[in-house]
């Protein structure tokens, strides 16, 4: 596993997105849009985010109920492979934080049109 970035989060960012969030997919639950926070990190290549990127699966897991103080989220790489049509199949690791400790962490598949290998 592998950091490919970090950031931390203001308290005014969170209730942002979830707005944003609410308004263009009508969801209610927190949880239904922690998996897109990797799209908002500043040092992600664009061509790795939204049109580039499709999510084929995610699992979240939760570590603790209360995921309301969210300060910071963490992208790991973990593979990469190529498929037949020059598209890459890509395992990540998102990490949310708080100040003190990891409270979600969410695996995420994703189609890409781009290579995330460093």
């Amino acid at each position: 596993m592998k950091l490919m970035v970090a950031s931390k989060l203001s308290p005014d960012y969170v209730d942002n997105m979830m707005k944003k969030f609410q308004k263009y997919y009508g969801a209610r639950l927190y949880i239904t849009c922690l998996t897109q926070l990797w799209q908002a990190l500043p040092d992600v290549n664009e061509g790795q985010k939204n049109g580039a990127s499709w999510l084929l699966s995610e699992k979240i897991e939760l570590l603790t109920p209360n995921i309301s103080n969210m300060s910071a989220i963490a992208l790991y790489f973990i593979s990469e492979k190529e498929t037949s049509k020059q598209k890459y199949v890509v395992e990540l690791v998102l990490k949310i934080l708080d100040d003190t400790q990891e409270v979600a962490k969410i695996n995420l598949t994703l189609l890409s049109e781009v290579t995330w290998c460093a």
